[in-house]
């Protein structure tokens, strides 16, 4: 399914240890509600690109996106201008944001004869209605669709900074059909005064793929991608975990909750723990270049198994993320790898005015595989080019790893707003190594950048960057015995599974927050090994639903492998994830 749901629930149930850990409600209050705001005025009976008229191709494209949308979304609909009412006062609500509307959808937008005359085109009083009726809790967004001028007060580009000044959760999203001069500069200002995202979309192949790709980004929430867990705010009061995702709201230090202390209990001997955190930097004008840090530090007992920390800034880097494995791969302590309990803090590091944030927890625990040989994979050459040419469709990213969609081999086309960060993820097998390339528009003004994070969350690309035409990457190829390696890109490379590919993109501060498109090619190559001889892997019995050893093999999919079979065997995906609505959502 093409959309990023805010609700995530499966069968099976939650096994998150005895902390008596939270789980949301698997109700509407979870869906971000969006309301569709369309411009029903005579302009739209004008033809546009592909024969027909451009409410005609309005209608196609919401029913089209609407055939598309999740079961928990909340999407509505209102049109203005249509000629139904008097004035200033012609607009109206067909249909009120709520889950379970897809289907009524596709018939709700029905193209009409335009009004007898050119009346009113009331956008001002229609974006009031529209916020109205979105209500005041949790992220909305309004996405506009539009093509004539405004005629009536209040101006439509005050009546939008007035929705969002004071409501961080709300964003105005715009499309402009066949806009040009004067029409088109309004309805960039109206997506600027309210912190959203404008297209342009000339031609009814142009605008059903503009409603769609808006209605993705509209509707994308924060989650955690597993379950609700808060940390102990010191290492005695620590809860309980598994291997899986959660996550906690952390906020900046000298603030309250500004860490979160965790406690994992190992289910096989001298395993190995990966450790990650990420957080995702709300896009805030107050609160641009301020930096953002993360630190997570391991201890069993007292004694201190490393930690890692990772920082970025509001305009550069939209994910923070830290990794840190227990033990240390290359040398490990032996405390630290005989240990059965091992505690695990992650706290914020910023003294920055930057807002409590939610912070995407990941545990996995590798069983230990004595027998593999400890000898690092020899450095690889440049690998084969990665082909950026027939993109195909244009692919959404995910704001967070656990929503991250998966690629398939070839070129794809994207759209990102600088400041962004979008997670894609590519299965890459045992001996197989991951190259993927990415190109910008040159004299856009914007620098593009790309980078590679491996199955357990550790940096294999470090971020690579290009301010005009492409820049492509090769991680090392995948072998359990990189992990010894002196060189962090190899080191992390150690596990088969889905590699996260991360693009972002900047501009100057001036820049308007308009959609800048990119074409993202992916390939793997080499021929796939058998896996590692993990000692007890971790899979659970048919008789008994505990962990015991195994000596299945995955068939040749690299992502059967020990992440998966943690999964299963703690049923952390059950969780229902709760949501968290983003600056950007």
């Amino acid at each position: 399914m093409r959309r990023l749901l805010a609700l995530a629930l499966l069968s099976a149930p939650v096994a998150i240890g005895a902390a008596g850990v939270p789980v949301a409600h698997a109700d509407g209050d979870h869906s971000t509600r969006v309301m569709l705001l369309v411009d029903a005025s005579a302009s739209m009976s004008g033809q546009t690109g592909g024969g027909i008229t451009r409410m005609e191709a309005a209608s196609r494209a919401v029913s089209g996106a609407a055939a598309r949308l999740g079961p928990r979304e909340e999407v509505g609909l209102q049109v203005y201008g249509s000629g139904q009412a008097a004035g200033c006062d012609d607009t109206r609500v067909l249909l009120a944001p709520r889950v379970g509307t897809e289907a009524k959808l596709r018939d709700a937008l029905v193209p009409s004869s335009p009004p007898a005359s050119r009346g009113e085109s009331p956008l001002g009083p229609a974006l009031q209605r529209a916020g109205e009726a979105l209500g005041s809790r949790g992220p909305r967004a309004i996405v506009l669709v539009a093509h004539g001028a405004p005629t009536c007060d209040p101006d439509p580009v005050v009546a939008a900074a007035q929705l969002t000044a004071s409501d961080p959760d709300l964003r105005i999203h715009v499309i402009g059909v066949d806009v040009t001069g004067a029409q088109r500069d309004t309805l960039r200002r109206v997506a600027a005064a309210g912190d959203g995202v404008y297209r342009d979309a000339h031609g009814a192949a142009a605008l059903a793929e503009a409603v769609d790709g808006t209605l993705t980004r509209a509707t994308q929430v924060f989650l955690g991608g597993g379950i609700p867990a808060a940390g102990g705010d010191s290492a005695a009061e620590s809860t309980e975990v598994r291997s899986g995702t959660w996550f906690d709201t952390l906020g900046a230090q000298g603030t309250g909750h500004a860490e979160g202390w965790f406690v994992f209990e190992r289910v096989l001997a001298e395993s190995t723990l990966h450790v990650h955190a990420s957080v995702r930097i709300p896009e805030d004008p107050a609160h641009v270049g301020d930096e953002v840090g993360l630190e997570i530090e391991a201890f069993a007992g007292e004694r201190s198994c490393g930690s890692a920390t990772a920082r970025g800034t509001a305009s550069t880097d939209a994910i923070v993320s830290a990794y840190l494995p227990v033990p240390d791969l290359a040398d490990g302590d032996e405390g630290c790898r005989d240990a059965r309990r091992l505690g695990v803090v992650v706290r914020r590091t910023d003294q920055a005015g930057v807002p409590a944030l939610p912070v995407e927890m990941y545990a996995a625990e590798e069983a230990p595989a004595p027998d593999e040989p400890l000898t690092p994979v020899a450095a690889d050459g440049e690998g084969a080019r990665v082909a950026l040419i027939s993109p195909g469709a244009v692919q959404a990213g995910a704001p967070t790893f656990a929503q991250a969609p998966e690629l398939a081999e070839g070129a794809h086309r994207g759209l990102i707003v600088p400041g962004e960060t979008q997670v894609f993820r590519v299965p890459v097998g045992w001996g197989q190594r991951l190259g993927a390339a990415v190109q910008f528009p040159a004299g856009e003004g914007v620098t593009g950048s790309i980078r590679v994070i491996s199955p357990n969350r550790a940096g294999v690309v470090d971020q690579q960057e290009t301010s005009a035409g492409s820049v492509e990457v090769h991680t090392p190829t995948v072998a359990y015995g990189n992990r010894t390696s002196s060189t962090a890109s190899v080191a992390a490379a150690n596990v088969a599974g889905d590699y996260y590919v991360l693009v972002s993109a900047s501009a100057a501060d001036t820049m308007s927050r308009a959609e800048v498109p990119f074409v993202l090619g992916v390939a793997v190559s080499g021929k796939e090994q058998p896996r590692p001889a993990y000692r007890g892997a971790l899979v659970p019995s048919a008789e008994t639903g505990t962990g015991t050893a195994s000596e299945a093999t995955d068939g040749g999919k690299a992502r059967i492998g020990w992440i998966a079979a943690l999964a299963v065997v703690f049923g952390l995906g059950a969780g229902a994830a709760a949501w968290f609505g983003t600056r950007r959502s």
